[in-house]
């Protein structure tokens, strides 16, 4: 049964199998379930329909590459995403539809989240949807998921050359 479940076969209550998208980094193939290290080094993942820009020291799995429920994990650091995809931690989910940054601070348990262009919707667990659509949040990523308002400017950032390179 779990193991129809994870295919998604009907018959384990799933709504059929379908293929998951890969993610490329250059000609590099990622398949769900990879994490994706970005060590040293800026990256570009393209991902289901999602240009996916990795600052240093970040670490990102592929989640889910259905086309219609495309999901990464990011277990720490910070990426812009162009497109549409939900991004995943601990127990908050953002669904991006446009540009944004996201921020996991994994030793802090926060994340910062920034709308550029386009939607963002946040779901807090049991709590709320956070719509966010030109705001820059900090959430707190365990209970009590506290948030609070923050600023965000990529050209004074501490992260400027990041996004130089991922918001020319």
């Amino acid at each position: 049964m779990l193991v129809g479940n994870l295919f998604g076969f009907t018959w384990a209550g799933g709504d059929g199998y379908r293929t998951h998208s890969s993610g490329f980094v250059g000609a590099v193939e990622y398949k769900r379930g990879q994490t994706i290290d970005s060590g040293d080094s800026f990256l570009l993942l393209q991902f289901c329909d999602a240009l996916i820009y990795f600052d240093v020291s970040t670490h990102v799995t592929l989640v889910d590459g259905r086309q219609d429920r495309c999901a990464i994990n990011v277990a720490q650091g910070r990426i812009i995403v162009k497109g549409k995809i939900e991004i995943q931690t601990r127990n908050i989910a953002a669904h991006i539809n446009g540009t944004s940054s996201f921020v996991h601070y994994s030793w802090l348990d926060d994340i910062e989240v920034a709308t550029i262009s386009g939607s963002l919707l946040i779901d807090v667990p049991g709590r709320h949807q956070l719509n966010l659509e030109s705001d820059a949040v900090k959430l707190h990523t365990l209970a009590p998921y506290t948030q609070e308002k923050i600023s965000f400017n990529p050209a004074t950032s501490a992260a400027a050359d990041f996004y130089k390179f991922s918001l020319p």
